[in-house]
């Protein structure tokens, strides 16, 4: 599977990118609603993770930029804002919608029981040799 991450903040599309990569998923991003558009015109991917708000437009306004590019891939979008009108721009599109801090709590939560499942599988290989 490959993951498009379109986000205009580097940190946020590098930490995305290395939590996938640690899961075994591959993925591209791009800073710009400019740049997704161009390697969606080239690349298929069936899950693609739009921030709301770029500095070079509206994610929500690129839903549909996207739909036609890649009317098969499935749009997750994240966003560090929320409201009643955003609540109500997402049902009417069917959208999914996780605020940064929460998906990036729970990912981050995530990384941090990686290690102690690693360090028990190595404790019992060597119980078992």
């Amino acid at each position: 599977m490959k993951v498009l991450i379109i986000d205009d903040v580097a940190s946020i599309r590098e930490s995305t990118s290395n939590i996938l990569s640690d899961e075994n998923i591959s993925s591209k991003t791009a800073k710009s609603l400019e740049e997704a558009k161009k390697i969606l015109t080239k690349e298929y991917f069936p899950v693609i993770l739009l921030d709301i708000w770029l500095e070079d437009g509206s994610g929500i306004d690129f839903i549909d930029t996207i739909k036609e590019l890649s009317p098969n891939s499935s749009i997750v979008m994240i966003t560090g804002h929320g409201g009643i009108e955003l609540a109500v721009q997402s049902i009417k599109r069917e959208l999914l919608i996780f605020r940064k801090t929460s998906f990036y709590r729970k990912a981050f939560k995530r990384c941090r029981k990686s290690p102690q499942r690693t360090h028990k599988k190595q404790t019992h290989q060597h119980r078992t040799k």
